[in-house]
């Protein structure tokens, strides 16, 4: 503001000596200047916020990460990437040698079974046996029973009571013929009853009733073993039900 006053006195000066006649030159009061001291350069307080602005500059850049196209930066993603993958590594050369070693065990690793000589005659092999059977009572001249069997040793039974011990259990005689036309002999019973609130019912329990298996024809030539029976039987009814359970070991046959 000062130096527009100063430059507006100077040309009013100047028109003044103009008018009265006087041609000196007209004084022109230099501006001052508005950079530092008159010199071209900018003051310092100019450059503060460039200085400012570079320093934000360079410290926003360092705390930056690599961006995550660098080939060396590692995102979140890429480290699970890469764990994974070395899982998956690891588990599938765990499986190669599972398997190699499975393979070595069941070939190379043991020598190959020798083949077994064939048994020789009268070598005994068992097996479990198992079903039910039920039969009428005295159907047969009023002392034998008869029915049908299922199972194992499927086919038909007779029973004949022989008679009582001194203990009162019932003495039975068993005929047996499976239902492919084999006989199985069997050593008399000893059937221990345990009797019911009704005295025409009788209660047969495991462990009470069973009959040794004494060889037979077919299959079960010098066959051995044992059976037992579990059940009830109504003398009312003349009617028994009977499960059966037990091993049958048969010779081998040429």
């Amino acid at each position: 503001m000062a130096d527009s006053e100063l430059n507006a006195e100077s040309l009013a000066q100047a028109t003044s000596d103009q008018a009265t006649g006087h041609l000196g030159p007209a004084i022109i009061r230099p501006s001052k200047s508005m950079t530092s001291n008159g010199t071209n350069k900018p003051p310092a307080w100019f450059l503060i916020p460039f200085a400012v602005c570079n320093t934000v500059r360079l410290q926003a850049a360092n705390a930056t990460p690599r961006d995550a196209s660098y080939p060396g930066a590692h995102t979140p993603q890429k480290e699970f990437a890469m764990t994974i993958g070395r899982i998956a590594r690891i588990a599938l050369l765990a499986s190669i040698a599972v398997l190699v070693s499975a393979l070595l065990a069941s070939s190379g690793g043991r020598p190959a079974a020798k083949a077994q000589p064939r048994s020789e005659s009268g070598e005994r092999h068992c097996t479990h046996v198992g079903g039910m059977l039920m039969t009428n009572i005295g159907t047969i001249e009023g002392v034998t029973n008869l029915g049908p069997v299922s199972g194992a040793l499927q086919g038909s039974v007779a029973a004949t009571i022989k008679g009582q011990d001194a203990q009162g259990n019932f003495l039975v005689q068993h005929y047996w013929v499976t239902s492919a036309g084999d006989t199985i002999l069997l050593k008399q019973a000893v059937l221990k009853p345990v009797a019911t609130s009704d005295p025409n019912v009788v209660a047969v329990l495991w462990g009470n009733y069973s009959s040794d298996i004494l060889g037979g024809t077919g299959k079960f030539k010098n066959a051995t073993g044992g059976i037992e029976y579990f059940g009830i039987a109504d003398f009312r009814e003349k009617t028994l039900v009977l499960r059966y359970r037990g091993e049958a070991c048969f010779a081998d046959q040429d």
